[in-house]
């Protein structure tokens, strides 16, 4: 029987209708990735002019180190040359294209993508994220910094064949990032706890949502997911922040990324995702007490199905399988 269940973070309400699973056009072929180009061909594979940032990849025997690269993004909507600038139009309000763009190239080797990476490797990447949130905040125009990657042409990528994630500073808060902000202050003016950390407690208290789990992260399903195989990395130790973290904290959750990408890539047969960290806006750190309510996370969010009319029209999603279900097909993956 078809449920709608409540986003407690946001109120958002989710349908999960179970006899909707296999309508037609709504599952899409995951296997058209469409890689376009070869390596003699990569603009990645060749040494850039300008590097903002580099850290060497740890090498393994006889193995030579290698570099993540960070390089501005050429083609990006937005441009560090100007100057904010807002305009009033009555009603509306303009915000001159301001903001940082930076493409980070994850790894030297063409058609290497990131589930293949070692532990240190995606260790060595997360340290790169989080060297570049700390550089884009220093700027007094930035409000909030989005990490995200995406992986297959269903979810934005432009298929070059080589690994590519972006660091992209903005002059204003997204409402996407307002709304979780506000649910979770309300709900801890309310219960004077935080709502990620009393999911967390109850997620793996049930364990029918968790996928994987070690000392310092739990991977799972929402309970009111949007999408087939939405999964959240969470830490388990309260942080708004995801700079904040240690060396050994990264490497666990380089660990349960891997195996959690390596769960999707096999199980659902290399499927486009963007992957997200949901880090708490530079612009509003100091408010609001934003450290005791707000906690960073990850999302992982494969591109399966597509959104028609009613989600447009309602804001509603349409989720054709149970996340339970989704968490235990994801557990049996080796």
């Amino acid at each position: 029987m078809p449920e709608l269940r409540k986003d407690p973070i946001i109120g958002r309400w989710v349908i999960v209708a179970t006899e909707r699973a296999r309508r037609p056009g709504n599952i899409v072929e995951s296997l058209d990735q469409g890689i376009r180009g070869k390596k003699e061909d990569c603009a990645y594979c060749q040494e850039q002019k300008t590097i903002l940032f580099s850290k060497k990849i740890p090498s393994r025997g006889k193995t030579p180190s290698s570099e993540i690269r960070v390089i501005s993004y050429a083609k990006s909507f937005f441009k560090t040359d100007v100057n904010v600038q807002r305009h009033f139009h009555g009603l509306y309000e303009i915000v001159k294209g301001f903001g940082m763009d930076e493409l980070v190239i994850e790894t030297p080797e063409h058609m290497t993508y990131t589930p293949d990476f070692s532990v240190d490797h995606l260790t060595a990447l997360l340290n790169v994220y989080a060297a570049r949130i700390k550089t884009i905040v220093k700027n007094p125009d930035i409000q909030h910094v989005l990490v995200y990657k995406n992986y297959g042409a269903l979810a934005g990528s432009q298929m070059t064949g080589h690994s590519c994630s972006r660091v992209v500073g903005m002059p204003v808060i997204p409402f996407h990032v307002k709304e979780k902000l506000s649910g979770a202050q309300d709900y801890f003016k309310k219960q004077r706890r935080c709502v990620y950390c009393d999911m967390i407690k109850q997620e793996i208290a049930a364990k029918t949502r968790v996928i994987l789990e070690n000392k310092n992260f739990v991977a799972l399903t929402p309970f009111a997911a949007r999408f087939l195989f939405e999964v959240w990395i969470l830490p388990k130790k309260h942080s708004c922040d995801f700079t904040d973290s240690s060396q050994s904290v990264q490497k666990d959750l380089a660990a349960i990324l891997k195996s959690l990408l390596q769960k999707v890539r096999e199980g659902l047969g290399d499927p486009a995702y963007n992957f997200v960290i949901q880090t708490a806006p530079i612009g509003m750190r100091e408010e609001n007490n934003i450290k005791n309510y707000y906690h960073w996370h990850i999302e992982i969010l494969p591109r399966l199905t597509r959104v028609a009319g009613f989600e447009k029209g309602t804001g509603f999603y349409i989720n054709s399988i149970p996340p339970e279900a989704t968490a235990e097909f994801l557990r049996g993956v080796p």
